[in-house]
C-alpha cells in the first residue's frame, strides 16, 4: 500500500470520529491524542507527540469522563 492509502484511511477514520462527536457521541481518538501522523515525515512542522506517561494520563482522564456516558 502506498503512503497515500494510509493517509486516506486516517482521513476516513477521522471523518467518522468527527461525525460521531458532532452527533454528541463520546469519542476517544487515541491517534489524535498521540499526535500520530502515520509517517516518519508526518511530524515535520508539528508539535511533538506526548511521552508514554503523558499519553496514559491524558487518555485515562478522557476515558474516566466517557465512562459515565454508558457507551464504554
Amino acid at each position: 500500500m502506498s503512503g497515500g492509502g494510509a493517509r486516506f484511511n486516517r482521513g476516513r477514520q477521522n471523518d467518522l470520529l468527527i461525525a460521531l462527536k458532532d452527533m454528541v457521541y463520546p469519542v476517544l481518538d487515541l491517534e489524535g491524542l498521540a499526535k500520530h501522523r502515520g509517517s516518519v515525515f508526518g511530524k515535520i512542522g508539528q508539535p511533538p507527540s506526548p511521552g508514554q506517561k503523558m499519553f496514559s494520563h491524558i487518555s485515562r482522564g478522557i476515558y474516566k469522563k466517557l465512562s459515565n456516558t454508558g457507551y464504554i
